[in-house]
């Protein structure tokens, strides 16, 4: 069989570095690459030129080359410039998502493409399988690794994969439910609607058309990243190669970078913004526009000032803490209007929310087969569950179109109510741990 020639997205930490192993423990052909995003981050984070040495070096000892590729003007284009504008709108960005939509599964897969490579890797924990691999009884992964015994595959060396299970052992070597999984009912009406999905891209593939693939949560939930991957549309899936999806973080992904000698085995991870010194957004935001945030009104619900703030962008929907006035109870930010400049403060009531509409929808399963079933079931909506933050369950909902009908929106109603919905924010939806879609909030609904 033919090797398969793999481009593999390298950041200089433990998770890229394994993952680059295990590619080369299955047969693949392998060329590093690490981008260049910004060239003012601090060592460890996020696409600073300070790591590229490190990934060169892991490259060097698999003997495979590397390269660095310059993605700056792009980065600043579509990740950074839009972050500032999003805040200075009153709206909540998140710009790892916007890295992944617009460089490393599109820059960067094109650059994949124009040097030969089949498929691009990560090292994101998600799992990326086929539509019968997920659904089938008794089904197994395309390729498997022994975390007991690294590196060793088995099966079919095509595609890399995860356990079929809808729970994976956990470091007692207990099941444990993945925590995007709902109650019972809504489990079986998801389960009714991947069948579906199933049922109508079998009958497209019936001329020979191209399986249909699935983008599911990772077997480690702690590290579970499917909510900052929905932009992976079919044909990404098709060439996307996601080997640390079923392993576990500290049991298995740090144990094999010990056992392979590799020196970042102990590195941390990255945290928070990685273009944002300290994570201190305002002050960034600040000193790039060159002038001090304006101040204005914090008021409550009914309008009335109760305080000024110093830049409305330092404050986030569901804050309590830091708001700068003194209150007999607790109250929360539930509103920032960046054209008047104010700051709403309201009970936690207020937060709630019983539901959300969103727009630049994107869809991770079959695009064609998701419009139609959106079309079929009309005002009831699809039975979902919808994550609103990464590090949020997703919660039991219906997806619908937009009932004024505007074009491209799309509306979440949750089974209950729903707290700190905020304009900007991410909604990713999922038919039980597979991930169907995702978009932007537009707004939220009472």
């Amino acid at each position: 069989m033919t090797r398969k020639r793999v481009l593999v997205a390298m950041s200089g930490g433990v998770d890229s570095s394994v993952t680059a192993y295990l590619l080369k423990q299955a047969g693949y052909e392998c060329l590093g690459a690490t981008m260049l995003l910004h060239g003012d981050a601090e060592p460890g984070a996020c696409g600073s030129g300070s790591d590229a040495d490190d990934a060169a070096a892991i490259a060097r000892r698999l003997g495979f080359s590397h390269e660095v590729i310059d993605l700056r003007a792009t980065f600043e284009r579509r990740v950074v410039e839009k972050f500032v504008r999003t805040y200075e709108q009153g709206r909540t960005p998140n710009p790892c998502i916007d890295c992944n939509r617009h460089l490393k599964f599109d820059a960067l897969l094109d650059y994949a493409r124009d040097h030969g490579c089949d498929y691009i890797a990560t090292g994101h924990y998600a799992r990326i399988r086929t539509l019968g691999e997920t659904l089938g009884p008794g089904a197994t992964r395309a390729l498997h690794f022994d975390v007991h015994r690294p590196g060793a595959a088995k099966d079919n060396p095509g595609r890399i994969g995860a356990p079929d299970s809808d729970t994976a052992p956990g470091p007692t070597g207990r099941n444990s439910p993945h925590p995007v999984e709902a109650a019972s009912s809504a489990r079986t009406l998801q389960a009714g609607l991947l069948e579906r999905i199933a049922q109508t891209a079998g009958d497209a593939a019936t001329g020979g058309a191209a399986p249909a693939y699935t983008l599911s949560c990772a077997c480690d939930p702690s590290k579970d990243q499917s909510y900052v991957l929905y932009s992976l549309t079919q044909e990404r899936l098709a060439h996307t190669l996601l080997p640390l999806g079923g392993l576990f973080k500290e049991r298995d992904v740090r144990r094999i970078a010990r056992e392979q000698g590799f020196e970042n085995a102990s590195k941390r991870d990255s945290q928070g913004i990685c273009f944002v010194p300290g994570n201190d957004f305002a002050t960034y935001i600040e000193r790039r526009r060159g002038a001090a945030l304006p101040e204005g009104d914090i008021v409550n619900t009914r309008g009335e000032v109760l305080g000024r703030h110093q830049g409305a962008i330092r404050y986030t929907v569901g804050q309590r803490k830091g708001l700068g006035v003194a209150c007999a109870h607790p109250v929360y930010v539930t509103g920032i209007d960046a054209q008047a400049n104010t700051v709403t403060l309201g009970e936690v009531e207020d937060l709630m929310a019983s539901g959300l509409v969103a727009n630049d929808w994107i869809w991770s399963a079959p695009a064609q087969i998701m419009e139609d079933l959106l079309d079929e079931a009309g005002a009831e909506g699809l039975p979902v569950s919808a994550k609103i933050r990464y590090r949020h369950p997703a919660q039991p909902a219906r997806l619908r179109r937009a009932a004024d009908g505007q074009d491209g929106y799309l509306e979440i109603a949750f089974d209950d109510p729903e707290r700190g919905v905020a304009p900007g924010q991410a909604v990713v939806v999922y038919a039980g741990e597979v991930v169907l879609g995702g978009g932007t909030v537009v707004r939220a609904t009472k």
